[in-house]
């Protein structure tokens, strides 16, 4: 049926336009396996701009994969550290695995299903470590050993803090955390950035009242929609703190949205 409404809009389209709409619209169609109508591209094929414009786009359609096929990744999108392999220093001094002569070995798994991904076969020297990364598919590339130096900084209460001191070219920074697997390098030369920056407002509220919510919950990373309940041993002024939070942060989060949604409303075109 064509209301008041859908006349205003063809209104506003030129001959032209509802044309390539027209056989865009049957191309799109026929991809999800509907009958499509003959009569209704008759007047179609009396424009030639239109026609030329739609068979280029069905060949483009059919070059880029279908109706279904995205849009590839953003070149400048950082990765983040949990696609990294990494090496902790503060876990070697706790343990006392940076005195030199030692030889051991460190399992290194998959950060959310466990899955061993290989060894790190590390020979200590002084001020140094000679690091083997050592695969667990054997299809894998091979890794060869790397030396990575060690710095030592006084700390104020006494003893010496060691850092890494990333291997990567004209870098030489004093680093914790050394990512890889090959080479091991620091998170500037890889360029790495946390899930946090990348997060829009409604994001970071969102991180903020799970942090809150956490504080009150049972068990880590089971936490419900309901209100807080105060756990066994908490002063209830804190509890009070955490529920003000909450329900301030719930309320962030719902304009949060609702301009979102003014944002996407606005971008929308008037004829939609």
């Amino acid at each position: 049926m064509c209301n008041a409404q859908n006349a205003v809009i063809f209104d506003e389209l030129t001959i032209l336009d509802l044309a390539i709409a027209l056989q865009i619209s049957q191309s799109l169609l026929r991809g999800y396996g509907m009958v499509t109508s003959e009569c209704a591209s008759s007047s179609f094929h009396r424009c030639p701009k239109a026609l030329k414009f739609a068979i280029d786009f069905e060949k483009k359609e059919r070059h880029v994969g279908g109706v279904f096929s995205g849009r590839k990744p953003a070149t400048t999108t950082k990765p983040c550290p949990e696609q990294f392999i990494s090496l902790d220093i503060r876990r070697l001094q706790r343990n006392h695995w940076l005195e030199p002569d030692q030889t051991y070995n460190l399992h290194q798994y998959e950060h959310l299903f466990g899955r061993k991904l290989g060894i790190f076969s590390i020979n200590t020297r002084k001020d140094l470590l000679e690091i083997e990364f050592i695969p667990c598919n054997p299809n894998d590339d091979y890794f060869p050993p790397q030396n990575v130096q060690i710095a030592w900084t006084p700390c104020h209460f006494g003893g010496y803090r060691p850092w890494f001191l990333c291997p990567g070219d004209r870098c030489d920074r004093r680093v914790a955390i050394l990512y890889g697997p090959q080479p091991m390098l620091c998170r500037h030369c890889w360029r790495i950035a946390y899930p946090s920056q990348s997060e829009n407002q409604v994001q970071r509220l969102c991180r903020r009242l799970r942090s809150v919510e956490a504080n009150c919950a049972k068990e880590r990373g089971k936490i419900s929609n309901e209100n807080l309940k105060r756990p066994k041993g908490m002063h209830h002024r804190t509890f009070q703190s955490l529920e003000e939070k909450q329900q301030l942060l719930r309320r962030e989060i719902t304009k949060a949205q609702v301009a979102e949604l003014i944002k996407i409303e606005q971008a929308l075109p008037d004829w939609y």
